[in-house]
């Protein structure tokens, strides 16, 4: 985002949410069709991304504990989610690097 807002002379901030789980999806509407995504784990990260910080990948404690070997996690904290509650709520920092 910094080298697009530079170019564009924009300032712009992302946010995403990820968590991991069981899903539903499928074509929706009868007029104009639509492919979409829902449930509990799709309610989640999307909580994750609208309580997280800009410029932050927020991600659930089940994302750190399936890919804690490949990638690198900060502790934020805990978040009060709708309707879930408390969540232990982690930061992406990178992908690990194997060194040969």
């Amino acid at each position: 985002m910094p080298d697009l807002n530079a170019t564009l002379g924009t300032h712009f901030q992302l946010r995403v949410g990820v968590h991991t789980g069981q899903a539903v999806a499928g074509v929706i509407g009868t007029a104009k069709f639509s492919y979409d995504v829902w449930g509990d784990t799709v309610n989640l990260a999307i909580r994750l991304e609208s309580t997280g910080v800009p410029g932050t990948v927020s991600v659930s404690a089940e994302v750190v504990a399936a890919a804690a070997d490949g990638f690198r996690f900060e502790p934020e904290g805990r978040r009060e989610m709708e309707g879930r509650g408390t969540v232990e709520v982690y930061h992406f920092v990178a992908p690990t690097t194997t060194e040969t």
